[in-house]
C-alpha cells in the first residue's frame, strides 16, 4: 500500500449540483440552428470535375490533413479517408479541462503518418510535453492531508478518501494529476484500414485504426511527479467514418472503445482503471476550399470497473470545438479552434483551444 503525502485541506462545503442536460442541449441545438442558418444562406456548389490536390484526394483544391492523432480528418475527429500514399505530419497544441479538480491539460505533440497502400495507413504521435493545472485541490485524494482517521486509505489503493465515509476524488483519464507540473507524454503508434471510399464509388469513406499507446513513465515517483500519464500500455479501437456532399460540407462521426491496463507502479495495482468509450460527430464546411470552418463534439464515457470516485458534478465529460482551418499552400494548413467543456460546469476554467499546422503531400 503506498502512502502520498498531501498538502490541502479537503473543503467541507456542500456538494456542487450536478450538470443539467438541457444546458448542453440548448449550446448543442444553438451550434445546430447556426449551421443550418449558414447552409440556408449559401448554395452549394457542385464538385469541378478537376484533379484534386497534390494527392488526388477527395479535396479539389487543398489536401487532407491530419488531426491530432495523427490521422486525416477536423482538429481531434477523424474522417474516413486515407492517404493513399504518401505522408503527414503536423505539430499542435491542445487544451482541455477535466474534472475533479478543475484540471487543465495542455498537451502539445507532434504526428508522422505514411500511406503505405491504397488502403493502409501507418501513424506515430509523440507528446513531448503536457503540462497540468489544478484549480481546486482540495477535490484530489492525493492532495488530502496525512490524516489517518478523517482521510483514510482507500482500500489498497494510492488514494486516500476525501472525509470518513466518502470515497477517493481522482481524474479518471489522468489519475495521477495533483498538482501543477508537465512531463512528456504518451507515444502512440497506429495502424488504420480503409473499409470504403468515396473516391472507389462508395457511399461514404468507411475506415478502422487501432493505437497501441505506450506510456514513457513507470515509476511511481516520476508519475507523481507530474501526472500526465497513467504509465499503463492501452488499446484503442476507434471506426471513422465521413461523407462529402458535393464539396460544400464533409459529415463525419467516430466511435472507439480504449481498453485501459491498471496502473502498478511499484508492484502492486495503483487502481482500477475504467476502459474508455470515444464518441464523437462534426463537420468541415468547404472542404474544397483555401478557408474551412469546421465544428466538432467529443464525449468520453468511462465504462467498466473502476475504483469509486467523487466527480463533483456529471463523470462524463462532453466538450465542443468550434473553428476555422486556412491553407497557406495547397498541401499544408493552420487550424484554430476554440474548445469549450460543455457539462463540467463545477470546473473553474472550462475553456480551451486546439491550435494546429498540418501537411500531406506525395512521397518526396
Amino acid at each position: 500500500m503506498a502512502v502520498i503525502d498531501g498538502s490541502m485541506p479537503v473543503s467541507e462545503g456542500p456538494h456542487l449540483p450536478l450538470w443539467s442536460g438541457r444546458a448542453a442541449a440548448r449550446r448543442m441545438g444553438l451550434g445546430a440552428t447556426l449551421a443550418l442558418l449558414l447552409l440556408a444562406a449559401v448554395t452549394p456548389a457542385r464538385a469541378q470535375g478537376q484533379a484534386g490536390g497534390t494527392t488526388g484526394l477527395p479535396n479539389t483544391e487543398v489536401n487532407p490533413v491530419p488531426t491530432t492523432s495523427g490521422t486525416l480528418g477536423l482538429f481531434t475527429l477523424e474522417s474516413g479517408e486515407l492517404l493513399g500514399t504518401g505522408w503527414s505530419f503536423s505539430v499542435y497544441g491542445n487544451r482541455f479541462t477535466r474534472m475533479p479538480g478543475s484540471v487543465v491539460v495542455s498537451n502539445y505533440g507532434l504526428s508522422v503518418g505514411w500511406g503505405l497502400r491504397k488502403w493502409v495507413n501507418l501513424y506515430t504521435v509523440f507528446q513531448p510535453e503536457v503540462a497540468t493545472q489544478i484549480g481546486s485541490s482540495s477535490e484530489l485524494s492525493l492532495r488530502t492531508p496525512l490524516d489517518v482517521k478523517a482521510f483514510s486509505q482507500f482500500d489498497s489503493t494510492i488514494y486516500r478518501t476525501l472525509g470518513p465515509g466518502q470515497n477517493p476524488g481522482y481524474v479518471e483519464d489522468f489519475p495521477f494529476a495533483s498538482r501543477n507540473d508537465s512531463g512528456p507524454g504518451n507515444v502512440t503508434l497506429g495502424v488504420k484500414f480503409g473499409l470504403l471510399s468515396e473516391a472507389a464509388n462508395a457511399p461514404l469513406s468507411l475506415s478502422i485504426r487501432n493505437d497501441a499507446i505506450i506510456p514513457t513513465r513507470y515509476a511511481l515517483s516520476r508519475l507523481l511527479g507530474n501526472g500526465t500519464q497513467t504509465g499503463a500500455f492501452d488499446d484503442l479501437i476507434l471506426v471513422a467514418a465521413s461523407h462529402n456532399f458535393f464539396d460544400f460540407i464533409t459529415l463525419v462521426g467516430n466511435f472507439g472503445y480504449e481498453i485501459t491496463r491498471d496502473p502498478r507502479a511499484g508492484g502492486s495495482r495503483d487502481l482500477t482503471q475504467a476502459d474508455q468509450i470515444h464518441l464523437g460527430t462534426g463537420f468541415i464546411l468547404f472542404p474544397a476550399k483555401r478557408l474551412q470552418f469546421m465544428n466538432e463534439y467529443n464525449g468520453l464515457v468511462f465504462a467498466g470497473a473502476a475504483t469509486p470516485n467523487t466527480t463533483f458534478g456529471v463523470r462524463d465529460p462532453v466538450d465542443g470545438i468550434w473553428g476555422f482551418r486556412v491553407y497557406i499552400l495547397p498541401a499544408a494548413a493552420i487550424d484554430i479552434g476554440y474548445r469549450f467543456m460543455l457539462n463540467l460546469s463545477n470546473a473553474t476554467d472550462r475553456n480551451g483551444f486546439v491550435i494546429k499546422l498540418g501537411i500531406s503531400s506525395w512521397p518526396f
